[in-house]
């Protein structure tokens, strides 16, 4: 009797049990769990991020400037150049993108601001954060776009009113600049 249960066929049997192969979800057995790549996961990601390794960046009073950066900590696709993140003209470019500033002052009094903006195509300011001199000048933009358009570029622009040149703080984690396609 045990010997004709055991060997009872199941009418309705479940053919990735019986045989699992590498296209298929498959935890326990003796194939390995494989992710199919399409559009909604891919390869790998566009993403970017940079620091300045400069010793000082003087920012001269009333005169927005672009943030210069020298040092690049990855960039899977050329994202960085010339100071700013360009959207890329081919590949997977549409979709959900992050772009994430960060810039710190040296403390000193005078004046009345200390401004960070993060800059389209060179003109248009899409994000900007103001903070009072000598309360937190650590100050942060930071821009959902979805769907950008591919050729356009992003930077980042200080401005200061102390009535003198004023620097960044240049180490890697105070004044940075980054960029990451979510999906």
């Amino acid at each position: 009797m045990l010997e004709t249960q055991s060997k009872r066929i199941d009418p309705k049997p479940d053919p990735y049990a019986m045989q699992p192969n590498v296209l298929v979800r498959n935890p326990g057995k003796v194939e390995p769990k494989t992710i199919a790549v399409d559009s909604t996961r891919p390869i790998s990601r566009l993403a970017a991020h940079v620091h300045s390794s400069n010793a000082i960046q003087a920012i001269n009073t009333a005169l927005p400037t672009v943030v210069t950066f020298n040092t690049t900590d990855f960039d899977l696709k050329g994202l960085f150049t010339a100071n700013k993140f360009t959207i890329p003209l081919t590949g997977k470019v549409t979709g959900l993108w992050l772009i994430h500033g960060h810039a710190i002052f040296v403390k000193a009094a005078g004046g009345t601001v200390r401004e960070l903006t993060l800059r389209k195509n060179g003109a248009t300011t899409v994000v900007y954060s103001v903070v009072e001199p000598d309360v937190l000048d650590s100050l942060d933009v930071e821009l959902l776009i979805n769907d950008p358009t591919p050729g356009d570029f992003y930077e980042l622009v200080v401005n200061q009113d102390s009535g003198g040149a004023l620097n960044l703080t240049t180490a890697p984690e105070k004044t940075f600049f980054e960029i990451v396609h979510l999906w």
